[in-house]
């Protein structure tokens, strides 16, 4: 079912990039631990603006994008006696990890 009105995952994709408009205020936003990726991915998106403000530095993946060549998202069915938390930070161990970023990740939200 197709609830954006916009046929095709690419036509869909293109319709957010090219039309997201003014930088909204998130300060109000009440994001779920289901969230924690888009709290992450902004949380590094700013360091990386301001290091690079600061420092004049920018991230390593923008002279070598082959470092997330084999990055992919993931999925895994464990146990239903296991806590998920803990088989998720089992999975973890195993997953690959571009530039280490896997490692400094704590698994409760921030």
């Amino acid at each position: 079912m197709n609830y954006s009105g916009i046929q095709g995952i690419g036509r869909q994709d293109q319709a957010m990039i090219e039309c997201m408009g003014e930088i909204v205020d998130r300060s109000l936003e009440h994001l779920a631990p289901s969230d924690r990726m888009i709290a992450l991915t902004r949380k590094r998106l700013l360091e990386a603006a301001q290091t690079l403000m600061k420092d004049g530095k920018v991230p390593a993946t923008v002279d070598d994008a082959d470092i997330y060549r084999r990055a992919r998202g993931g999925a895994f069915i464990a146990s239903a006696s296991l806590d998920w938390l803990d088989a998720y930070a089992e999975k973890l161990k195993t997953a690959l990890s571009p530039l280490g970023l896997l490692e400094r990740l704590p698994l409760a939200a921030e």
